[in-house]
């Protein structure tokens, strides 16, 4: 496996955490108005099919960005199983 790969692997994973984090931003809120939407009589700004218009537009990002923290995030734990097997194999012949 490749040092370089597992660097941009994990320069994308931090990235999209950020993205996530956004997307966490708009995404709960609007769920809590489908969700109750007696919460929409106090916030008279959106209501409840404005809430679920915006919540089904931003939903493929998250997606995406889900997917891509798995795929990155999956690689890194396996770039660091050799290492490990080997540390301990390492160790138990030492002892």
């Amino acid at each position: 496996m490749n040092t370089g790969l597992y660097l941009l692997a994990r320069k994308i994973h931090r990235t999209m955490v950020l993205v996530m984090v956004v997307l966490i931003f708009i995404m709960s809120p609007t769920g809590a108005i489908m969700k109750f939407p007696e919460i929409s009589k106090t916030f008279s700004f959106i209501n409840p099919l404005t809430a679920r218009y915006i919540h089904n537009q931003v939903s493929p990002f998250f997606s995406i960005a889900l997917m891509i923290m798995l795929l990155t995030g999956g690689y890194m734990y396996l770039f660091t199983l050799p290492k490990k097997t080997t540390d301990t194999t390492s160790k138990q012949t030492n002892a």
